[in-house]
């Protein structure tokens, strides 16, 4: 942890010493343009719009005023908002340096640090937030997730376990226990255990779609979407496919010709014995984006798996005429028939 806070300070001075004078403020100045830069930065978020336009008054009030902490953190938040994440990291470790004893701010740099493949930074900063904030279930759950990534599930278990009974409607909860008792049941050979590890699995993972908010703000909805294919996903591991392709199937039109999404809806299908389903589907992707070569690839695989040559050729065709190197039409290439 010390050498990363040390990395990240060598990163802050070479970036400070780089940055451009701006106009002099007065301290008080500088705190009531971070009040105004925070509310506009909260109220883009929640519109979804452009967060860009505010990093560089948030450069410089931090390069001015180096001791101010939440300077520091609003550039952070700024930076994790544009997916500049390694250098959102930096920001929060200075703001840290400064003043350690915040929990929110642990959480923020917690957050960072697991973005950025920091696994153990982030259980730290999360440990932290807990001991300052024990009553907050989404540090349990944050630290939750890192447990489950790093398949510690024991440990994963308990902290989503202990979030809910801080937050019984804390449906994040829920979904990462359904994600810990399915990575059980994977682990296990023991069929009975395993059944029951996918009951629970299932169960909490319709817990937590039951527990979200009955709105259509864009946050909602793809969150909705991510434990939707959560739960099609343990269901598939159970063997009942017809129930993952309903999850799937019953999903926005955009959302479900999302090109991961459709990977999954093609697995299941396959898993059901209807491969050339799968591909009727990555054939009607291909027509709604035309300008992605994977959907006529991956179209063509499954139309072969079907047994249906012909019109995997067409859409191998398609492929090569317009990418010729694409990998697939790569590999295609003189094993086809000429077209006229």
């Amino acid at each position: 942890m010390a050498a990363l806070l040390a990395f990240a300070a060598v990163g802050w001075g070479l970036w400070r010493s780089a940055q451009p004078a701006g106009p002099v403020l007065t301290r008080a100045q500088a705190q009531e343009q971070l009040i105004e830069l925070g509310g506009r930065f909260s109220a883009a978020v929640e519109n979804e719009r452009d967060v860009a336009p505010m990093l560089a008054a948030a450069q410089r009030i931090a390069a001015q005023f180096p001791d101010l902490r939440s300077a520091h953190q609003l550039y952070g938040q700024i930076q994790t908002q544009m997916g500049e994440t390694q250098a959102a990291y930096a920001a929060f470790s200075r703001a840290l340096e400064l003043e350690p004893a915040d929990a929110e701010l642990q959480n923020l740099a917690g957050t960072a640090a697991s973005l950025i493949g920091q696994p153990a930074a982030a259980e730290d900063h999360f440990r932290r937030a807990i001991e300052l904030d024990p009553d907050d279930a989404r540090f349990r759950i944050r630290l939750g997730d890192v447990f489950l990534k790093t398949q510690r599930l024991n440990e994963a278990q308990t902290e989503f376990t202990h979030a809910l009974t801080l937050r019984l409607m804390a449906h994040a909860a829920d979904a990462g226990l359904g994600d810990v008792y399915a990575a059980q049941a994977r682990a296990t050979d023991d069929p009975t255990q395993q059944a029951r590890l996918l009951r629970d699995a299932i169960e909490h993972g319709e817990t937590a779609l039951g527990k979200l908010p009955r709105d259509e703000k864009p946050q909602t909805h793809a969150v909705r979407t991510v434990y939707a294919r959560k739960l099609a996903r343990h269901y598939h591991q159970r063997g009942d496919t017809d129930q993952a392709c309903t999850i799937i199937e019953n999903l926005p039109e955009d959302d479900r010709f999302d090109p991961a999404v459709l990977a999954e809806l093609a697995t299941y299908l396959s898993a059901r014995g209807q491969p050339v389903v799968a591909a009727l589907q990555y054939e009607i992707a291909a027509h709604r984006d035309p300008n992605n070569p994977d959907l006529l690839a991956q179209g063509a695989h499954w139309f072969r798996q079907a047994g249906d040559h012909a019109a995997a050729d067409l859409m191998t065709h398609k492929l090569m005429t317009r990418w010729p190197d694409h990998a697939a039409a790569a590999e295609q290439n003189g094993a086809l028939p000429a077209r006229p």
